[in-house]
């Protein structure tokens, strides 16, 4: 999901690639996983620095690093 909206709603800065930071029950209700598993998956992604997250935005550093990760 977060590579489907990077690519499609994601605008590039010197921090990487930005989206909406979007409420957990609405990437779960996209992605149909529970909404405990993409908290989980959002806390490990950012642990490795592969996400960071403020109130609004979800920026994506290194897209490719993220790329082989679901490779």
């Amino acid at each position: 999901i977060l590579m489907f909206l990077a690519d499609g709603q994601g605008k590039r800065s010197e921090a990487g690639i930005e989206i909406p930071n979007l409420p957990h029950r609405e990437l779960s209700s996209l992605s149909g996983l529970a909404r405990e598993t993409v908290t989980r998956v959002l806390s490990k992604l950012e642990k490795k620095g592969l996400i960071k997250r403020d109130r609004e935005t979800l920026c994506i550093p290194d897209l490719r690093a993220l790329e082989r990760l679901l490779v």
